[in-house]
């Protein structure tokens, strides 16, 4: 039988064991609702964090990653860590962290409903200019081809914060596992498809959610009052 949480957090992590342990200290203060952790390391960091005691509820998927910035192996390990949760955990929510993200506003009962009103398929792109962001790299994937194919619109958001929840999720997999092609391409691809690739499948059938303040480093005073989560800086 399935274990049951209420949220699924996602990391990608590579390097500095302490920061990540003074994160999950992040997450434990802030999360008051059942949680489980899954870490997506690369193979150096899989290695040092055999000598830690991590915790019943954080769990260090297997599958290790040599992740590059401004890769689709980062959307490998996001994609990676979501398989497993869907195979062994029943949960509502799946929330996609990085290593700098830490939670400032407390997930708690009423969770469900703030998270309803961050809503991003406002930011859906009918009409973008393909000169500007990564469009000029993003428009030769063939998901960006599928998405003209099929009429879809695409989408971007700052993966950090991201949530989907467990619908989402499944549809999400099963979209990949059916569309290797273009899985294959989108982890392999050099441009922070992270940032657009699960956002485009996603919005044109569920909504999704954000949970944080962008991609840069913000400052609390600057961050959303209806927000939960920001990145600091690396030290």
């Amino acid at each position: 039988m399935k274990q049951r949480y209420d949220i699924a957090i996602s990391i990608n992590v590579h390097h500095k064991p302490m920061f990540l342990l003074e994160q999950l200290s992040n997450i434990k203060k802030y999360v008051k609702l059942s949680h489980v952790v899954i870490l997506n390391c690369n193979h150096k960091m899989g290695i040092e964090l055999q000598q830690f005691d991590l915790g019943p509820d954080v769990v260090v998927n297997t599958e290790y990653i040599d992740k590059k910035r401004f890769h689709g192996s980062l959307l490998q390990g996001i994609v990676s860590n979501m398989k497993l949760a869907l195979q062994n955990y029943i949960f509502d929510y799946f929330v996609i962290m990085s290593l700098r993200c830490r939670f400032y506003r407390e997930i708690n009962h009423s969770f469900d409903v703030d998270v309803q009103s961050e809503v991003v398929n406002q930011r859906k792109h009918y009409d973008y200019d393909l000169r500007s962001w990564h469009w000029p790299k993003m428009a030769h994937s063939l998901l960006y081809k599928e998405c003209v194919t099929r009429n879809w619109s695409v989408c971007t958001s700052a993966h950090e914060g991201l949530c989907f929840d467990y619908k989402s999720c499944e549809f999400l997999l099963s979209f990949l596992e059916s569309n290797t092609s273009i899985t294959t391409d989108l982890f392999n691809f050099n441009s922070c498809v992270e940032e657009f690739a699960l956002q485009s499948i996603c919005s044109n059938f569920f909504d999704f959610f954000d949970l944080g303040n962008g991609c840069g480093t913000k400052p609390l005073h600057q961050c959303s009052a209806t927000r939960f989560i920001h990145k600091i800086d690396d030290p």
